[in-house]
């Protein structure tokens, strides 16, 4: 047994051979093995890393538990008049997801003596200082009650609220139903109304001179429910 007093001797390790060895190979242990632990991540390769991070994949059943939050705007217009409406989304106090962003408009124009007169409107849809790229919108209709005529904008696309089954990890899933923050800041419609007269004489616009315009807004929101398939 080698005397525990020598051990501790850097000559110790240079009397014999086998010293010598023994002590090559801890300096070899010493260096080799912080150098592994750290490169060993960059070895395993990104889909290694990601495939355990994000779970195994599998086949999920995929609901989408809906919540409308509205706000009507109700504006009686003459002809010609235009009237701007403003939506305000803020991020839910639940987190939920926003999926989508509405306005419709309905009108009813039951003051005309008969057919010809109907009044309309014309509106035009902006997100003015909202989160992320979304086209403006224009539409236009009759005033012949619900309905009406809308407009929306996806903020997560291809999202109809239907049940799903998808095959994928959840964290993918996770990621491809989110909306990465869009969609919040001010929304804003501009509606311009179209009033039609009957002729001059004793009903003209004593009967029809401007038109009542209710504009509903709309935010949907979703929370996904996710569970294994047992197809």
């Amino acid at each position: 047994m080698a005397d525990s007093g020598k051990v501790g001797e850097f000559r110790y390790w240079l009397e014999t051979p086998r010293n010598m060895q023994t002590f090559a190979l801890s300096i070899v242990f010493i260096i080799i093995f912080p150098v592994y632990f750290a490169w060993a991540p960059s070895l395993l390769g990104d889909s290694v890393i990601s495939s355990e991070s994000s779970g195994p994949a599998g086949e999920w059943m995929i609901k989408f538990q809906q919540e409308n939050i509205t706000l009507d705007d109700v504006v009686t217009l003459g002809d010609g008049e235009e009237h701007i409406s403003l939506f305000t989304i803020e991020d839910h106090p639940e987190s939920k997801t926003l999926a989508r962003v509405s306005a419709t408009i309905v009108c009813n124009d039951n003051d005309d003596p008969g057919p010809g007169f109907t009044d309309s409107g014309e509106a035009e849809g902006k997100a003015n200082d909202v989160t992320g790229e979304f086209e403006e919108q224009s539409v236009s209709g009759n005033c012949d009650g619900a309905p009406g005529f809308s407009m929306s904008w996806d903020v997560v696309e291809g999202f109809d609220g239907a049940q799903i089954t998808k095959t994928a990890t959840k964290a993918d899933i996770e990621a491809e139903f989110s909306d990465g923050g869009r969609g919040r800041g001010e929304w804003s419609l501009t509606l311009t109304a179209e009033i039609n007269n009957p002729p001059l004489g004793p009903l003209g616009n004593a009967v029809d001179n401007d038109e009542e315009f209710t504009i509903t807004w709309s935010a949907t929101w979703f929370e996904l429910e996710m569970t294994p398939s047992t197809s």
